[in-house]
């Protein structure tokens, strides 16, 4: 049996050129949103994967309550957008861990985390055979459980997580400026995730993401439209 009250989280950080005018609201609300994790009763393992152009795996399940806060050499913006590449490296990363740990320390649950501002232009690797990110995560979700949560910026944010094949009620929509939501937002999500409770967003939380100011929560906490949705994202320590 799997460790009860272990939760593994991974989380996808698009760290591509057009992420540096957030550098700082990124770096700040990922450390608030780690702070809060460590806070939360349970144990938790992070995963820190970065992508631009290229994949920089930062670490692979370490206990939440080792990760360092991010800075400025650990989140460094550059590059394209290798998304799919990202995100089918970073199944298979720890989809290789999780097969070589002994049963009783894996962990009860896996919360998979994606974020970026912008399209996909750069993967090479797990584009080759069309639909391969979607049936590998259709396949995680199938036979292990996993929970896909994926937020995107840009008008074709939602079309890009259908076409990774993020079920649209785990995906959502944000605005850029809006990093110390997004991060607060995503707390709120995988805390519930943890707890074992429903991950979907509000349309509040929804709203919060997109609005001008996020502030402006006038559509409440009722259940979001798009049923499940979640978020978010990550980074950690180690060498940039």
């Amino acid at each position: 049996m799997p460790r009860a009250n272990l939760t593994s989280i991974v989380v996808i950080l698009d760290k591509s050129t057009s992420m540096s005018i957030v550098q700082r609201e990124t770096i700040e609300g990922f450390n608030s949103f780690l702070d809060a994790q460590k806070k939360e009763p349970g144990d938790a393992r992070l995963t820190m994967i970065q992508f631009n152009t290229r994949y920089d795996i930062k670490y692979v399940e370490v206990p939440v309550r080792d990760v360092q806060p991010l800075n400025t050499h650990t989140y460094n913006p550059s590059g394209m957008t290798a998304l799919f590449d990202a995100v089918g490296r970073g199944i298979d990363e720890l989809g290789q861990k999780l097969s070589n740990t002994p049963e009783h320390d894996r962990p009860e649950k896996v919360i998979f985390v994606i974020i970026t501002d912008g399209e996909e232009n750069s993967s090479i690797e797990y584009v080759k055979v069309p639909g391969k990110v979607a049936s590998m995560i259709k396949h995680q979700e199938d036979v292990y459980k996993w929970k896909f949560i994926y937020l995107g910026a840009g008008p074709n944010a939602l079309t890009q997580a259908v076409q990774l094949g993020v079920n649209m009620d785990m995906a959502a929509a944000y605005k850029v400026s809006n990093q110390t939501q997004l991060y607060s937002v995503l707390s709120a999500s995988v805390t519930r995730g943890r707890s074992g409770q429903n991950m979907n967003y509000t349309k509040g939380e929804r709203h919060s993401l997109m609005a001008d100011d996020p502030a402006d929560n006038s559509f409440g906490n009722s259940s979001n439209s798009f049923g499940n949705s979640s978020v978010s994202l990550v980074d950690q320590t180690s060498k940039g």
